[in-house]
């Protein structure tokens, strides 16, 4: 598991299991500090999918 702060107050989370309703592939989980969840795939994140 990787964390790492991006985009200055932004922290993106990858994890490396699968989740609902999506292929056993790492996703990108975004959330920013407002508690809002981005569940689709930061772009430095996109080449494992």
């Amino acid at each position: 598991m990787r964390l790492g702060i991006h985009r200055g107050h932004e922290v993106s989370l990858v994890i490396g299991w699968p989740t609902q309703g999506r292929p056993s592939h790492p996703a990108g989980h975004r959330i920013t500090t407002t508690g809002s969840r981005d569940d689709s795939p930061p772009p430095w994140a996109r080449h494992f999918i």
